[in-house]
């Protein structure tokens, strides 16, 4: 008996309802390696996005990746962050959270 196939075609893809700011803040304080982010720089009036996806391990409440391997990253209430002195700053958003098209390769 030959089987049948399921068509998709008048069915519509359903919206994700977006993150409420404390989900966002939940599911950012609490990375961890194979979680989806991207570096967020900003400094100058300019915006850059960077991917992430790197191994991420904490010592003395800091965030540490293999780019921000000395230092670290601080909380700071909504996200982790790296001054970087003279009004340049990155900081973590999630994967969602980046415009299409701007996430550099």
């Amino acid at each position: 008996m030959a089987q049948k196939k399921k068509s998709n075609a008048g069915k519509q893809e359903q919206a994700k309802a977006p993150l409420t700011v404390e989900e966002r803040t939940r599911r950012l304080k609490n990375l961890k390696s194979g979680d989806n982010f991207a570096y967020k720089h900003v400094g100058f009036g300019l915006v850059s996005y960077e991917g992430g996806g790197e191994k991420i391990w904490r010592k003395n409440g800091n965030l540490f990746t293999p780019t921000f391997d000395s230092e670290g990253m601080r909380w700071n209430g909504q996200t982790w962050e790296f001054d970087g002195g003279l009004g340049m700053k990155t900081l973590i958003v999630l994967s969602e959270d980046v415009p299409e098209g701007q996430l550099a390769e």
